[in-house]
């Protein structure tokens, strides 16, 4: 796992894509350390914690929603648990399954479970008998929740996505950071994915908002301010497309009369899932 410092009181480390291992953070404050999100595997934390960073204890994990490969390490730490009402409900619906071979390929078979997820679960839990503990949180909170990390401020804020309905970002204020989970990921639940034009516009205008310098993804790597900001006026851009076409054909014409060029092929990867969500009822 490589591990890197961001900036004075914040580390990460990367995405790996085989086994769909997400970013981790830690936020180091003078009193204490915040870990964010806590894996998808007692091996996968693991590696961060047995790190040796130069940081205070660690007191918490702050869960950014309730998708197994953010949480399905974190019993391991030993460390409370902090997450927002509705992952918590989540987990507890988690922690009823049983997660044999079998028992997930019915719940794909029955569109409780994605296939994507019983790909990558085998990847990083080989092996029928899988001794996974899903966590239970010491602390939930409704909508927001703000922790003193002494001298570090953690902010757990709501994030409209249409990922999971439980999607939170974690702003740290001092160090212009935000952690921002999976929110900024197309819905998996079902085929095709989709993202929806309302969501999408109101999450990126609200993390635009944020007084941040650096942006960090948990699947792909991170942005710094600028970066963000042109990663979000593109996917404005293709929103105001896709939001009055009825196919993608129109939304391609409509792209190229709002920016001048043909859209690339992930341009049309966008554009496709925003009409996507047009199937669901979703705008």
């Amino acid at each position: 796992m490589a591990i890197h410092q961001l900036t004075e009181r914040v580390w990460y480390s990367d995405p790996v894509a085989a086994g769909d291992r997400p970013v981790l953070g830690i936020a180091a404050g003078e009193r204490s350390s915040l870990l964010i999100d806590g894996g998808n595997s007692p091996a996968h934390v693991g590696e961060l914690l047995s790190a040796g960073l130069p940081i205070p204890p660690l007191s918490a994990i702050a869960l950014t929603h309730w998708h197994w490969d953010h949480c399905f390490g974190a019993v391991s730490t030993g460390l409370p648990v902090i997450a927002c009402r509705e992952t918590e409900r989540k987990l507890r619906w988690m922690r009823s399954l049983t997660w044999t071979d079998a028992a997930i390929a019915a719940r794909v078979a029955e569109g409780t479970e994605m296939e994507f997820c019983r790909e990558n679960i085998a990847i990083e839990w080989p092996g029928d008998d899988r001794k996974i503990q899903v966590p239970t949180a010491s602390q939930v909170y409704a909508e927001g929740m703000t922790l003193d990390l002494g001298g570090l401020t953690a902010r757990l804020l709501p994030a409209e996505s249409d990922h999971a309905p439980d999607c939170r970002v974690v702003h740290l204020v001092e160090e212009k950071v935000v952690f921002l989970g999976d929110s900024l990921y197309l819905n998996m639940d079902r085929e095709p994915w989709y993202r929806s034009v309302a969501k999408t516009r109101r999450l990126l205008t609200a993390l635009l908002a944020l007084d941040a310098d650096w942006y960090v993804p948990a699947h792909h790597g991170l942005y710094d301010r600028e970066g963000f900001r042109r990663y979000a006026e593109t996917m404005l851009r293709l929103s105001y497309a896709a939001g009055g076409a009825e196919d993608l054909d129109g939304a391609e014409r409509a792209y190229q009369a709002l920016t001048g060029n043909a859209p690339t092929e992930d341009d049309r990867e966008v554009l496709g899932e925003y009409l996507n969500a047009r199937r669901y009822g979703k705008r």
